[in-house]
């Protein structure tokens, strides 16, 4: 137990220490992007109970844009330490791994937190009428606020290839490693290079595929696959919170958490995941329910006795060791590799404890949909961690989020594939420190100008689009209507 609290110490002073390091991380960013970051109003509106898991979110499409970095480097990257030739990397072992190991389980755990936070708000104050309106509007706004930005981020590369804009990849010699761009070759004509392109986006637009192989969707960003995923498991959330919207709070946490348990165990990690955050979402209400009724806790009076004010800080400490414990271990198992679990040190033991429904090829997906609820579920707790993804530099990145999973592959095939060999020729790749400080180098430009781009898709992509969502949503109710009953229509819209 002293080993336990003495590790929580210390974690609490990393993450403190962390903090500063981002203060002053921040305080030297570019103009350009504190004036994003903290335009006015950032500056009025107040700091969401929730912020933090903007944050976690920035963090994650971080993660995701190093991800597929690495992956275009580091062969060996998808594989955990064993050992062996190959697989005796420091990147490699549990923990270390998560520095580049994308997750996107934590954009789905996320993306069901905050679609059900208003609709469950409308079901426990039984507001059914606007409850209505939240349901019918989100359910249409969904397709457009993912797959319209989704679309438009595919016409660069596509412009791209066929007027041959992405630079070539050099090999300065036979033994020197590079990457080579996937790219479907340019049709002959333009108008033919856009009909390719215009069937190739299709799947983007279909979420009635219950496959999740990143094949079916477009060539031209190979992270897509989860743009249909998102939405399909959107419709699912709502029409779950529809046909539990009359039931008490007890039976609809009960049976929403026996619908989790069900499809995680049966191989349907990625809606798990939304009804997870719908989960946690309303347990979050019930705390500001009670939170909002009950009276702030008073000082112990004088006549309490020692015992039972050392039994309070014991139980506290107790409690505390036992998050941070979860938290420890949900870290372990979302280092669980994509590939070769059984050969790997420490994690054999997750693929035998894996429900029998998942293939070979998909045990880590259990886990890592297990480990995400037990990471985030530990956090909500946690103040400390909290704190340190509230930052202003982890809510930048989530505010560009959205936008930098959509757009940091053009980066990469733009930058980062052709400046390679020209770092390399500078650091050596012969020894893998050279090779090494070649990537880390072209790493660090093609994650500045990933940023950059996806601040600029942000402003002039993402945001008009949702602006156009809400126009469009606003348009079609009030068709027709007199001027009466568009002033309603609006005013139930932004409630």
């Amino acid at each position: 137990m002293t080993f336990v609290y003495s590790l929580i110490l210390y974690l609490e002073d990393w993450i403190r220490y962390q903090q500063k390091s981002l203060a002053q991380l921040t305080y030297k960013l570019p103009h350009s992007v504190l004036w994003h970051s903290r335009s006015q109003n950032d500056i009025t509106r107040p700091s969401s109970r929730t912020a933090y898991l903007d944050g976690i979110r920035g963090q994650a499409a971080l993660g995701v844009a190093i991800l597929h970095m690495t992956l275009g480097f580091f062969s060996a990257a998808n594989h955990a330490y064993n050992g062996e030739e190959g697989k005796d990397y420091l990147f490699q072992m549990p923990f270390i791994r998560l520095s580049y190991t994308g997750q996107p389980t934590l954009f789905f755990f996320i993306s069901g937190y905050v679609i059900s936070s208003g609709t469950l708000k409308k079901i426990r104050s039984r507001s059914f009428g606007p409850l209505q309106l939240d349901l019918s509007s989100k359910l249409f706004r969904r397709g457009f606020r993912l797959c319209l930005p989704a679309v438009l981020a595919t016409i660069p590369p596509m412009l791209f290839t066929y007027f041959n804009f992405f630079p070539s990849v050099v090999q300065f010699s036979e033994e020197m490693p590079h990457h080579e761009m996937h790219l479907p070759d340019p049709q002959p004509s333009l108008i033919e290079h856009v009909y390719a392109w215009l069937w190739s986006i299709s799947p983007i637009l279909w979420p009635f595929d219950w496959s999740i192989d990143p094949s079916m969707t477009t060539p031209w960003a190979y992270q897509l696959w989860t743009i249909p995923v998102e939405f399909r498991d959107s419709i699912f959330l709502l029409v779950l919170l529809t046909a539990l919207a009359r039931f008490t709070p007890p039976a609809r946490l009960s049976l929403t958490t026996m619908v989790w348990a069900s499809l995680l165990t049966f191989e349907l990690w990625d809606i798990s995941l939304f009804v997870a955050g719908a989960i946690f979402a309303e347990i979050d209400l019930i705390k500001q329910e009670c939170n909002a009724i009950l009276p702030a806790p008073l000082s112990p009076p004088k006549y309490s006795s020692h015992s039972s004010l050392v039994s309070d800080s014991t139980r506290s400490s107790c409690w505390n060791a036992f998050l941070w414990s979860v938290l420890i271990v949900s870290l372990w198992i979302l280092s669980v590799p994509a590939d070769n679990i059984s050969g790997s040190y420490s994690f054999p033991i997750l693929e035998a404890g894996a429900p029998l429904t998942y293939t070979s090829a998909e045990v880590f997906r259990f886990w890592d949909a297990l480990g995400t609820v037990m990471l985030l579920g530990a956090t909500t707790c946690l103040p400390v961690v909290q704190a340190f993804f509230s930052h202003p530099f982890w809510l930048y990145l989530g505010k560009i989020s959205f936008s930098l999973y959509l757009t940091h592959t053009i980066v990469l095939k733009a930058v980062m594939y052709p400046l390679v060999p020209y770092a390399l020729m500078i650091t050596g790749w012969e020894t893998d420190a050279g090779y090494s400080l070649g990537i880390l180098t072209c790493g660090v430009v093609y994650l500045g100008i990933s940023i950059w781009v996806a601040e600029m898709f942000h402003q002039h992509v993402e945001k008009p689009c949702a602006k156009l969502t809400v126009w469009i949503d606003q348009w079609l109710s009030t068709l027709g209507d007199d001027e009466k009953d568009i002033a309603i229509a609006k005013s139930n819209l932004k409630r």
